[in-house]
């Protein structure tokens, strides 16, 4: 049973456990049978916030509100390395589809792109006028999309660093983004209560999703990619048709 408020969760690859980032500072690792925690990994300082894994599954890379992103070893569940080059907090981490490469937003208004094999940083990123909650990565490594406190989703060239397109609609914080396999529509869930689906090739927002009564703070796609599953702090999850945008069912977390 999971005690203290978990903030984000990862799954193993062979699916026998899952891990969770708390606001205690920890990290626990839990069998996904039984429910039975294995294992905790302490270190930060602060809430963590994020969480990604290697492809291999070896690898877990945490980011926190003690300003760094920590990578863990989880074969003996040991921190090898701290990246700590933002000013504050880290919100969101993504890893480069061939594993070479981490990529993180902050509160301090900007993303790091980091080199895992030296673990320095690359390049910085820092066009929002506010503090950036998510990004996604495009699977070829070109793209790298940024939801911010500022209202908007950017998208940058990772090559030069720079933006190409800003991406503008929502009327509150952007807490969420997510990206279809084909990479031509990217959505959006917001501060507003509102999901908002754009299109990538003309930059138009497509016909939104139904409201939230509160913040959307999480979205994901199904892996068939008809359904979209958000989470509010009106404490419902919501399940979308992806092709109409209608709600099919409305989970109530007490």
């Amino acid at each position: 049973r999971i005690f203290d408020t978990p903030n984000a969760i990862v799954i193993r690859n062979d699916e026998s456990q899952f891990i969770t980032a708390h606001d205690d500072n920890t990290i626990r690792i839990w069998d996904r049978v039984t429910g039975r925690e294995l294992q905790k990994l302490t270190g930060h300082q602060k809430e963590i916030k994020c969480l990604a894994l290697s492809g291999d599954g070896e690898w877990l890379y945490s980011g926190s509100y003690d300003k760094t992103i920590k990578e863990w070893k989880l074969a003996d569940g040991t921190c090898k390395r701290t990246f700590d080059k933002h000013r504050d907090s880290v919100t969101s981490i993504a890893l480069s589809s061939d594993g070479e490469w981490l990529y993180s937003g902050s509160y301090d208004k900007t993303i790091k792109k980091w080199n895992l094999a030296d673990g320095t940083c690359k390049r910085t990123f820092d066009k929002h006028g506010n503090s950036v909650t998510s990004i996604a990565l495009s699977r070829d490594g070109m793209w790298l999309y940024s939801g911010s406190n500022d209202d908007k989703i950017k998208k940058w060239n990772i090559a030069d660093g720079e933006c190409k397109r800003t991406f503008e609609g929502h009327k509150n914080s952007v807490m969420a983004i997510a990206l279809n396999t084909d990479e031509d529509r990217l959505y959006s869930g917001s501060r507003d209560g509102s999901i908002k689906v754009w299109n990538l090739v003309d930059g138009t927002c497509q016909p939104t999703f139904g409201q939230h009564q509160e913040s959307v703070n999480a979205i994901a796609l199904s892996e068939n990619e008809q359904w979209l599953y958000s989470v509010s702090s009106d404490r419902k999850i919501k399940k979308w048709d992806v092709a109409t945008g209608k709600c099919l069912r409305i989970i109530t977390v007490n």
